[in-house]
């Protein structure tokens, strides 16, 4: 909790390179695997081949690929399925629902869907705030701020995070 809590307070430079950000998903899978994965959820991945590098701090990249997967996962029922994607993409100008800008361009994205119940309605403009958690309702521990702290990564990373969801539908 207390290098998350410094993840988001505080305003220091880190040094980015160009980096492929599919060696940096499959480190997180890594370590998912071993480290966070339930009994009997299950993660596909689906790698684009010939990426564009992006310019990135591999560690804080991770990090906030982590924070995202690790909750699509708590967000499934026992028998889940996570699936990590990567893809180029050709973005048109447009509003994120997080109010961000995204310009016209050619993007690297990285989407996590998880197969849960989807994002409760009353949290949905909450998501990426600090403390906004739903697992003390659902007997569950966590502090609220694995997205807050994944939001704040990309950010620093000139990126956009976006999310969609539907109940019964999970969340991507």
């Amino acid at each position: 909790i207390t290098r998350q809590l410094l993840e988001l307070t505080t305003k220091r430079k880190f040094e980015q390179r160009p980096l492929n950000i599919n060696s940096v998903v499959e480190k997180v899978m890594v370590e998912i695997r071993h480290a966070a994965l339930p009994p009997g959820q299950t993660i596909e991945t689906d790698l684009g081949k010939d990426l564009a590098l992006v310019n990135g701090t591999a560690d804080r990249l991770a990090t906030a690929i982590y924070n995202v997967c690790v909750n699509g996962l708590e967000a499934m029922d026992a028998a889940g399925v996570l699936k990590v994607e990567t893809r180029c993409v050709c973005e048109e100008n447009r509003v994120t629902r997080c109010g961000h800008s995204l310009e016209s361009g050619d993007y690297v994205k990285v989407s996590v869907r998880d197969s849960g119940g989807g994002i409760p309605p009353e949290i949905l403009d909450r998501v990426f705030e600090p403390f906004a958690t739903t697992k003390k309702a659902a007997g569950r521990r966590g502090a609220g701020l694995g997205l807050s702290v994944a939001y704040r990564v990309v950010r620093d990373h000139a990126g956009c995070i976006d999310f969609t969801t539907a109940p019964g539908k999970g969340a991507e």
